[in-house]
């Protein structure tokens, strides 16, 4: 898979900063509704694709977003407090 050193600008794409849903909403298409409004905010905007990442040992989340059309493009590493986790960068067009 292609290694991204910095995530795409946010000028040219629309970025999903998080999303997160607690357990006991998951499963009853929370995710589904949440993801289709950012991706309805990003397009109303004009802009071409709308990306996000997702942790590597967040397989489930990885599934979820391959699922919706989202092509993992590569990988980027967040740091938090001094301590780096990979991530892969998902996107797509919108």
């Amino acid at each position: 898979m292609p290694s991204l050193r910095h995530a795409p600008a946010p000028r040219a794409r629309a970025e999903l900063v998080r999303l997160y849903v607690q357990p006991a909403f998951q499963r009853v298409k929370v995710g589904q509704r949440l993801l289709a409004a950012a991706e309805d905010v990003a397009r109303s905007t004009g802009l071409p694709a709308l990306w996000l990442t997702a942790w590597d040992g967040n397989q489930r989340a990885r599934d979820f977003y391959a699922a919706r059309g989202y092509a993992d493009i590569g990988e980027t590493v967040h740091v938090i407090e001094g301590r780096s986790y990979g991530n892969r960068v998902f996107r797509r067009a919108i």
